[in-house]
């Protein structure tokens, strides 16, 4: 039987074939499965600032227009 060998762990190239994506599962996970100093926390977190900052300039900006249409 052919075997492929990657990273020192040996698969059948027979069992390869009969995978079935539809016994496939998948996991949901939320911010909240993540520790902060794990890369998905750390990922999740700078996504997280970055969409409060994109509001914060937004808000700003509507701000600013309000004023200037006040004078």
């Amino acid at each position: 039987m052919k075997q492929l060998v990657k990273n020192k762990n040996t698969i059948c190239t027979k069992c390869l074939k009969n995978l079935d994506p539809a016994n496939l599962t998948l996991e949901v996970l939320s911010y909240k499965d993540l520790k902060l100093a794990s890369l998905g926390g750390a990922l999740f977190m700078a996504h997280q600032v970055s969409k409060e900052l994109m509001a914060t300039m937004e808000s700003l900006k509507n701000l600013s227009s309000i004023a200037k249409a006040d004078r």
